[in-house]
Order: C-alpha cells, then structure tokens, then sequence
C-alpha cells in the first residue's frame, strides 16, 4: 500500500495510508498536499493476480461527526488497474458506508484509487479517506 502524500504524523494522530484498511472509522488517510487533495491516491498491490468485484469505502474523518464536517472529503475518485480497466465513481458527500460493485477488474497485480475532485471541510482543507475495502 503506498500513498502519493501523507499529511506529517502530529501529537494527536498518525495519518498514513495503513489506516484505511484498520478496520476503524476514527482514524484515516489524509493526503498531505496544500489544498483539497486532487490528484493525491493510494496504490494497492497484491503478491499475486486478483480479482476486485467490490469498493468499500468510508469517506471523509469518521472519528465524530463534527470531525467528518470540518474535514475535506472526496467527490470523485478514479480507479485504474495493472489490467488496464479504469472507472470514474462520484462519491456521496455523506459519512456512511459506500459501496462501488465493479466489473472487468479481473487478473490485477495493482489497484490506483486516485481523488480526482475533493470538497474542502468547513475548517479544513486536508481530505481524509476512513476506511476502503477491497473485495
């Protein structure tokens, strides 16, 4: 799992890529550019060809919900894979889970989730990724 950029660890929290796949809402991955985070991702690869029929993904910092609020979220992501199958997905703006079924992603070494469009926060631009689940 690599990250484009993560935002520097601070005395409350880490923020690297390995939480989106901790099993829990209240910690994340947040991209560590200036502004929103377009064009920030997160790589997946696997040791051997997989398939990936579904995207889980919590959206935005799942920590509270004035957290989720103050934090950026993503509105557009692309995925692209070593198999060379890409799709656009536009997120909901909402803190729940969302779920992505996906087609033609068969035979894949490496997955690319890459923010393409993110909503700043009301206090924050830092955009931040809960929890993704690939399966």
């Amino acid at each position: 799992l690599c990250a484009s950029s993560v935002l520097p660890t601070s005395s409350a929290a880490d923020y690297g890529p390995k939480n989106v796949m901790d099993g829990r809402a209240d910690t994340g991955w947040v991209e560590g550019v200036p502004g929103v985070g377009n064009g920030e991702s997160l790589t997946f690869g696997f040791a051997k060809a997989t398939t990936i029929a579904t995207l889980r993904l919590l959206n935005g910092y799942g920590k509270s919900p004035r957290l989720w609020q103050r934090n950026g979220r993503a509105r557009t992501i692309t995925l692209t894979t070593s198999n060379g199958k890409g799709l656009r997905v536009n997120l909901l703006d909402q803190p729940d889970w969302q779920t992505v079924s996906l087609t033609g992603f068969q035979g894949v070494t490496w997955i690319k989730i890459t923010m393409d469009d993110a909503k700043p926060g009301s206090t924050y631009e830092d955009t931040v990724i809960s929890e993704i689940e690939l399966r």
